[in-house]
């Protein structure tokens, strides 16, 4: 019986308290919109889908603009804005009959870009966004799948948009 109440006590100190789950909002709102700790917060800032890369280190975030524009923000795991400079993109063909990928351009603001047909929502569009080398830590690329049902409104930071997860 001592045992057991010893062996009890060790697993209750060695286990933590359970995490309040808005314990990063939190600590994001006190901390003046900045993220505390790496990763704690994961809202869109633009209204759009937002991601974390496979790679544990990156997050993004991708907006439809009218009149037919994929604009893709990078951010490091702060949440922090990233200049698109040294990450590739390009969106893959999907359910059409084309067989091209189409590059992304580098935009004015930092961001990555590339021009769509005509939308017509629901919208799903594959992108594979290659990362940098970073920190001694080799680059990847991934694909990540953007699925919407409107363009996005960046200014009222909301859109119907739903992350369909990276693959």
């Amino acid at each position: 019986m001592k045992i057991s109440v010893v062996f009890a006590a060790i697993l209750t100190a060695a286990v933590p308290a359970p995490r309040d789950p808005l314990a990063c909002d939190k600590e994001f709102h006190e901390h003046g919109g900045v993220a505390a700790r790496a990763h704690s917060d994961h809202r869109p800032k633009h209204g759009g889908v937002f991601f974390m890369a496979p790679n544990g280190r990156n997050h993004l975030e991708g907006v439809v603009l009218r009149p037919g524009i994929l604009k893709v923000y990078l951010y490091d795991e702060y949440t922090q804005p990233l200049p698109a400079a040294s990450f590739k993109a390009t969106l893959a063909p999907r359910l059409t009959g084309a067989s091209k990928r189409v590059p992304f351009t580098l935009a004015g603001d930092g961001t990555l870009v590339t021009s769509l047909a005509t939308p017509s929502f629901p919208l799903a569009l594959d992108v594979w966004i290659t990362f940098p080398r970073t920190n001694g830590v080799e680059g990847s690329t991934d694909l990540f799948t953007f699925e919407f049902e409107r363009f996005t409104d960046e200014r009222a930071g909301v859109t119907s948009a739903v992350a369909a997860g990276a693959r």
